[in-house]
């Protein structure tokens, strides 16, 4: 009777440690979220929606996110949450179009040239695409 408790107890046991010690989702548990952003100038696209086609965002390591357009420089506040792997946006609610980014955004892709964010708020889903130029 005890054989069978101790092999599922070895299986549980190598069940976890391969998940903790893996990718899952394609997110390495070493990476931190900012180190996932992509590196300099960035183009948004949020899905469904052309209003950031226009803009070149920067990510800067000090939490500041710089969104250009037509020379015009509007700054906003971006944070990590490493233990949730999500990414927290915020610009200033007077600009209505940035202020879709306003929100907590789950990683939920990552490559080499780009990064897909996701939010869900009241049953629906936002995808956004983060790509560097």
């Amino acid at each position: 009777m005890k054989k069978p408790a101790i092999i599922f107890i070895l299986k549980c046991a190598a069940i976890f440690y391969i998940s903790a010690f893996t990718n899952m989702d394609g997110i390495k548990k070493d990476k931190t979220a900012a180190s996932l952003i992509p590196k300099g100038n960035c183009k948004i696209n949020l899905q469904s929606c052309n209003e950031f086609s226009a803009y070149t965002f920067t990510f800067i390591n000090n939490g500041t996110v710089l969104a250009k357009k037509d020379g015009i420089e509007i700054t906003g506040q971006w944070a990590e949450d490493n233990s949730s792997k999500k990414i927290n946006i915020h610009f200033n609610r007077n600009n209505a179009a940035l202020s879709k980014l306003n929100n907590s955004w789950i990683i939920k892709d990552v490559n080499k040239n780009q990064l897909v964010i996701e939010t869900v708020q009241n049953g629906n889903s936002g995808l956004v695409t983060i790509a560097s130029l």
